[in-house]
């Protein structure tokens, strides 16, 4: 058969799977089950013309034509199924729950520091009272005046709203300046930011502990702290893995050692600033409630604490353990 009678004879098959390619560009759902059927011969035949025609490249025309039917009608054909929302959702919590598993010696260390500044400020106040101002920063004050003078005001729907939106905002915020400080510094800043921070909290609990309010002051804190401080711990691990990527990067080169502790170092800041976004509503709305009762805070702190210790501990081991990647 020469090309001018291939062409002739096959030019409104190859203009037919065109057609077709461009209707199931926007999905094969489209595509009648005929429709498909022809839409697959047509492509196995074009690709057979198209191996002819480039052989004998006198019709260049011609070959560029059907060149470019025959690759779209190919990426249309043998391109990954979109995946739907819900699986990418659960794609996600599923990297997110892998990631805290495998790093969780690094989100230990951050809790590690923060509970020992608490320990250490309790018990340095009470045996150095003179050495408080170095410990509780002069924007503490009214907070710290606040928690030890009185019990915690009523707000209003409209009030619950606005501290649920500064919380959401801000507290992410100074999340991500935290982990950005510490993968700058390789880790050094979220060291003093854990220790920080331990300190303030433990000055507070000696302080409200001198006049009896110290379960008043864990209970209101306990059901956004679980979410809000262990969002932070997260956030701060990022600082340390790329700080542990710098001091042994192994038998790899150090630019290759962050990029790869990058992605977990990016995947930890992500799930942090999650934990400390859902924070907020609880913040706002339910810890300074002063309508619900302090019992029920630690119930509902102890349900989020055993909630979320099972996802980050349970979720998705089976998906790792089915595509071989370690899960701890």
């Amino acid at each position: 058969m020469t090309e001018e009678v291939l062409i002739q004879r096959r030019l409104p098959a190859w203009q037919r799977l065109a057609a077709l390619t461009a209707k199931a560009d926007v999905g094969f759902k489209t595509l009648t089950s005929q429709e498909m059927v022809e839409f697959v011969r047509l492509y196995r035949q074009a690709s057979g013309d198209l191996a002819f025609l480039a052989a004998r490249p006198t019709n260049p025309d011609v070959v560029s034509f059907l060149n470019s039917a025959v690759s779209r009608a190919y990426a249309v054909l043998y391109r990954s199924p979109q995946r739907r929302w819900l699986q990418m959702i659960r794609s996600g919590l599923v990297t997110g729950a892998d990631t805290v598993r495998r790093r969780a010696g690094f989100i230990g260390l951050a809790a590690a520091l923060f509970f020992a500044g608490w320990i250490a400020a309790y018990f340095l106040i009470g045996a150095r009272p003179d050495l408080r101002p170095l410990l509780v920063p002069p924007e503490m004050e009214m907070a710290f005046e606040a928690w030890t003078s009185g019990d915690l005001e009523a707000r209003t729907f409209s009030e619950s709203m606005a501290m649920s939106a500064f919380y959401a905002t801000n507290n992410p915020r100074v999340g991500v300046a935290s982990a950005s400080l510490g993968l700058a510094s390789g880790g050094l800043m979220t060291i003093a930011s854990m220790w920080q921070n331990g300190l303030v909290i433990g000055a507070l609990s000696y302080e409200t502990n001198q006049v009896g309010r110290l379960g008043y002051m864990l209970s209101s804190i306990y059901p956004h702290g679980v979410p809000e401080i262990g969002g932070i711990f997260i956030t701060a691990a990022s600082g340390f893995v790329m700080g542990w990527a710098i001091i042994r990067p192994g038998n790899r080169r150090r630019v290759d050692a962050l990029k790869e502790a990058g992605k977990d170092a990016f995947t930890l800041l992500i799930v942090g600033l999650v934990l400390i976004f859902t924070a907020a509503p609880i913040e706002g709305f339910f810890s300074f409630s002063p309508a619900v009762p302090q019992p029920l805070k630690v119930v509902v702190g102890t349900i989020l604490l055993a909630a979320y210790w099972t996802f980050f501990s349970r979720f998705g081991l089976n998906a790792n353990a089915t595509d071989g990647r370690p899960s701890a």
